[in-house]
């Protein structure tokens, strides 16, 4: 049974956002001028809460926090509180990761940021539990803190935001080096730095948190393809994304029931995800899937493996993500009936009851048992339910699909977790770049289709589209993913229509968000008023970053010129940071732009 969510705050006739507490909620205000006019009117500092729909932790502090009777009273008499959804505004969020990494060391969401009148942050962090934990502040001792602070101390705390807003932009002004000297892209030397501190037992990268790291296997994929790096840097290559994708497939990350990899795992064995599951994440994996099944030999095994995990994707975009308006929405929530991941887990009765004699096959290879094998990161405690989490695959593989494809059954009468049916330009062209890459045409075609009878329609490409309502214009990456799709399919199909659109696209990327001067784009138009600073989404996180996608399709449209340019200002930054730019390293050597 299959629920949707749309956005859970709604304006009401002050303009302002509700979080209902009986008759009691937060006053939220609208993220634009005349809420930072009213601070600077009542000198109050300013609450930015960024959270993201599919987020268990923004879900957890948004129940907790913003439904306390307490923390709303502090919050309406004393702050400015703004909250946005980082999806409908990712120029702001951009900016607003940046601050949280400088102000706490780490980011991601929630982003708890608090700033002066002026917009100048002078606190920020991530999640805040609702009470102290240990020497952990809580979210009303740290409201009373910062209150106190910009009650006596107001002149340091201003003087301190200007501070951070100077930080904010040193790390996001994309600085172009000094390229005078003769220094080249080697890729030898690349591809080994991008084998620093990978995993040898697990795959991916070291660390006890892991993102699928699909950019950087993209690269090597593409690296052993070239066949330009030393026998042995080729034979490390194809060990390191073989076991990564592997485990990964294998390991809970990935829904091997039902379809579709989660959004992280939480531990260095890819066994406890953070159970949302991103659209965005999903269509680059289809394209990583599809590269790795044609560049590398498997054996029967793997192969199978890597085929159900592309086929179950596309098995997840069509029975659970397509929505009423056409288009995929953005994301599956984490929680069912207020736990996370309780849709993707098991007790060992559960198994036995839907599999009968099989269980036994399953119990062996998950580590399935009474007390569970799942811990629950709040209390560190078993809770009695299991993850299908596999060590290894049985040489029965189809019989293993025989079962999965049972428990997929058995776990269609349950409560799905929720769907968020926001469809955005982005990713819905991201999916259909992926489904390209594994011949699904027809599906892509749908999905590529249906954005253009919305731009027809509107007279502009929107950012997303909800229950039939077009949402505000496309940002770069909306823009630059559409465009590299069209191309994709224009030349798949051998239709002008296609290609000339994508034309059009690229026209508006140049002339809206394009610096020439640069070399880079903004995510919203450079004419735009920035919070703070121009958002320019330069390098790579587990995805391409947006600027090396517009360069790809400033190529397809036969733009080399511009992108040579572009590469001459910003190559020696290829060579210094080879783990952040691996994508426009990937086009450098591609295109032989080096």
């Amino acid at each position: 049974m299959l629920r949707s969510i749309g956005l859970k705050n709604k304006e009401n006739s002050t303009g302002e956002k509700k979080s209902s507490v009986k008759s009691y909620f937060v006053k939220w205000k609208l993220f634009n001028e005349e809420t930072f006019s009213s601070a600077k009117k009542e000198n109050k500092p300013v609450l930015l809460f960024i959270h993201h729909s599919a987020c268990y932790w923004s879900s957890l502090m948004m129940k907790d926090c913003f439904h306390d009777p307490s923390i709303i009273q502090i919050l309406n008499d004393s702050f400015i509180c703004i909250q946005i959804e980082k999806d409908e505004y990712p120029d702001i969020d951009f900016i607003g990761l940046t601050s949280c990494q400088i102000g706490s060391g780490s980011s991601g969401w929630p982003v708890t940021i608090f700033l002066t009148p002026d917009k100048n942050p002078f606190f920020s962090g991530t999640y805040f539990s609702k009470g102290d934990r240990g020497n952990i502040p809580g979210f009303f001792r740290l409201l009373k803190n910062i209150l106190g602070m910009w009650t006596s101390e107001q002149t340091i705390v201003r003087e301190n935001g200007l501070k951070f807003v100077e930080e904010i932009k040193k790390q996001n002004n994309i600085i172009q080096e000094n390229n005078s000297n003769t220094q080249i892209l080697n890729e030898d030397e690349f591809v080994q730095n991008l084998l620093e501190h990978i995993d040898l037992d697990q795959g991916g990268y070291q660390g006890n948190v892991k993102f699928p790291p699909i950019q950087r296997l993209k690269f090597l994929l593409s690296a052993l393809e070239r066949k330009k790096c030393s026998i042995d840097i080729l034979i490390k290559i194809e060990d390191f994304v073989k076991k990564t994708l592997i485990k990964m497939s294998l390991g809970g990350l990935h829904d091997i029931v039902g379809g579709g990899y989660h959004r992280y795992s939480t531990d260095s064995c890819w066994m406890r995800p953070r159970f949302e599951k991103m659209l965005l994440d999903n269509a680059a994996f289809l394209e990583l899937l599809s590269k790795a099944l044609r560049v590398i030999e498997w054996n029967k095994k793997e192969h199978w493996l890597l085929e159900r995990s592309k086929s179950g994707i596309v098995n997840w975009f069509n029975h659970y993500m397509l929505t009423e308006d056409n288009l995929l929405g953005a994301s599956s929530i984490s929680e069912t009936d207020g736990m996370e991941g309780l849709y993707y887990l098991w007790s060992k009765q559960e198994l036995e009851e839907a599999l009968g004699i099989d269980s036994f096959k399953i119990n062996e290879l998950a580590g399935i048992t009474d007390k569970g094998n799942f811990i629950d990161e709040s209390t560190g405690e078993r809770i009695g339910l299991n993850i299908l989490s596999f060590n290894h695959l049985p040489d029965d593989f189809l019989g293993l699909n025989r079962i999965l494809n049972g428990l997929n059954v058995a776990r269609s009468f349950r409560i799905s977790p929720a769907r968020d049916d926001r469809c955005f330009i982005s990713a819905n062209s991201l999916s259909a770049i992926g489904l390209l890459s594994i011949g699904d045409i027809s599906l892509a075609k749908w999905l590529i289709d249906h954005i253009c009878k919305a731009w027809d329609k509107n007279g502009y490409i929107p950012h997303y589209i909800f229950r039939g309502n077009v949402q505000g214009s496309a940002y770069a990456d909306g823009l630059a993913y559409f465009a590299k799709a069209l191309f994709l399919l224009g030349d798949r199909l051998e239709h002008s229509d296609y290609l000339d659109r994508a034309q059009l696209v690229v026209y508006s990327l140049k002339k809206e968000f394009y610096s020439i001067e640069k070399g880079y784009v903004s995510l919203s138009p450079l004419k735009k008023e920035p919070f703070i600073t121009p958002a320019i989404p330069f390098y790579d996180q587990h995805l391409s970053s947006v600027n090396s996608v517009v360069m790809e399709v400033f190529l397809l449209n036969n733009d080399r010129e511009e992108v040579e340019k572009a590469f001459k200002k910003h190559k020696n930054k290829i060579i210094k940071h080879p783990h952040a730019l691996s994508s426009l390293m990937n086009l450098a050597m591609e295109y032989d732009l080096c």
